[in-house]
């Protein structure tokens, strides 16, 4: 429903008396509707003043879907979600921008950006599945004030990210980060871990382990305690920033049959080159430190 006033024109969000067709779906209960109408009654769209005959009308041009995805490029997650709400030819650009990417980074003071996403109404938060996330933090005493809005929003969204990329020296908040991540691990296809706390591989292993359907695992290190599954039949790339301790763990890597991209910081047995060896499916490999010479025989 729309209607003038001075400021322009008034669009009244969607009537929830009604189901939303377009995912994702949202609970029709008067409470809902309640929360949402309090918190989003209207969005507010500046008049077209002074338009010359034959240009496009208001109407035509929020319509378009490249100038209503370029609007919506400037707003953060509860605007975003206010805009899906308003109707079907935003809901889509709208979400699709909330399903896009979620990050935090304690480090660079990321305060404001996590605020707004804990102070969202249960109805907003529920439009924010981002398939990709990042997560940056340290373990100072400034950063730990947050870690448990942190962990509240990690709550919620884990179990829809696909894409991982973690910066964490804080145990504490790595736990809870696993914690949340390992009942949605057959989701996970990409794992970026670049930081982690000394103690970590007490979490990292049984994440691993329930994390399958890998695509992309990168390991920025690599301790004697941290083990590879047995068997990631969908991995096709994997990096290893640091030596890799053991024999075990090359055999392992050996029998990741879609291998295509292999990078391994460095190499100082031949053992090591002969299991890396075995992967015919190899298209990439990268060595930075190899002291074994290669003998391909007469």
């Amino acid at each position: 429903m729309m209607g003038a006033s001075a400021n322009g024109v008034l669009i009244k969000a969607p009537n929830f008396s009604h189901p939303l067709e377009s995912n994702p779906p949202l609970p029709q209960t008067a409470q809902l509707r309640a929360s949402i109408e309090s918190d989003t009654p209207f969005l507010a769209v500046p008049p077209v003043r002074g338009q010359r005959q034959g240009a496009p009308s208001q109407d035509q041009v929020f319509a378009t879907p490249e100038l209503v995805e370029n609007v919506l490029s400037f707003l953060d997650e509860r605007d975003l979600a206010r805009c899906a709400l308003v109707g079907r030819t935003w809901r889509v650009p709208a979400t699709v921008f909330l399903w896009r990417r979620w990050s935090i980074d304690l480090k660079r003071e990321d305060q404001r950006r996590l605020h707004v996403f804990t102070s969202m109404t249960p109805a907003i938060r529920s439009l924010v599945r981002p398939l990709r996330a990042e997560l940056t933090a340290g373990n100072n005493d400034r950063e730990r004030r947050y870690f448990s809005e942190v962990g509240d929003a990690l709550r919620h969204v884990a179990p829809f990210v696909r894409d991982w990329a973690v910066d964490c020296l804080a145990p504490d908040l790595f736990a809870v980060w696993t914690v949340h991540v390992i009942p949605a691990g057959e989701n996970v296809v990409r794992l970026r871990l670049y930081n982690w706390p000394p103690i970590a591989a007490v979490w990292i292993n049984p994440l691993l382990l329930r994390c399958p359907n890998f695509r992309l695992l990168s390991l920025s290190e690599f301790t004697g305690d941290v083990n590879l599954p047995p068997d990631l039949p969908y991995l096709h790339s994997l990096k290893i920033a640091e030596r890799i301790p053991s024999l075990v763990e090359f055999d392992k890597i050996s029998r990741y049959g879609n291998l295509t991209r292999l990078f391994v910081a460095k190499i100082q047995k031949r053992e090591e080159l002969e299991a890396l060896a075995r992967l015919s499916g190899l298209t990439h490999l990268l060595i930075p430190y190899c002291s074994v010479e290669w003998d391909e025989g007469p």
